[in-house]
């Protein structure tokens, strides 16, 4: 996660969650998009 110098709480906690945030959807677009092309998720080697 990149760094911030700033002291202020409130920014360093929005910058965390935001982060969080977009880790998510990423996590949650590249499992539909398996699913929608594929109709499965994940390795299939049982």
């Amino acid at each position: 996660m990149a760094k911030t110098t700033s002291k202020d709480f409130v920014l360093r906690f929005f910058c965390s969650e935001f982060a969080c945030l977009l880790y998510s959807l990423w996590r949650l677009i590249n499992y539909l998009v398996q699913v929608f092309f594929t109709d499965t998720y994940g390795d299939d080697r049982g």
